[in-house]
């Protein structure tokens, strides 16, 4: 029983921690997009 608790522990750690990752990829892709935009739209001499 005590197994099974500590694996499902150590699951949703690893789960939790890989979303966070994928999250910060995420936001750093929609950071990126905006500049782009705005460097299209007022280009900067």
């Amino acid at each position: 029983m005590t197994l099974v608790v500590v694996s499902i522990v150590i699951a949703s750690t690893l789960v939790v921690n890989y979303l966070k990752k994928e999250e910060v990829k995420r936001v750093d892709i929609l950071v990126n997009a905006i500049k782009f935009q705005q460097e299209v739209t007022t280009p900067s001499l």
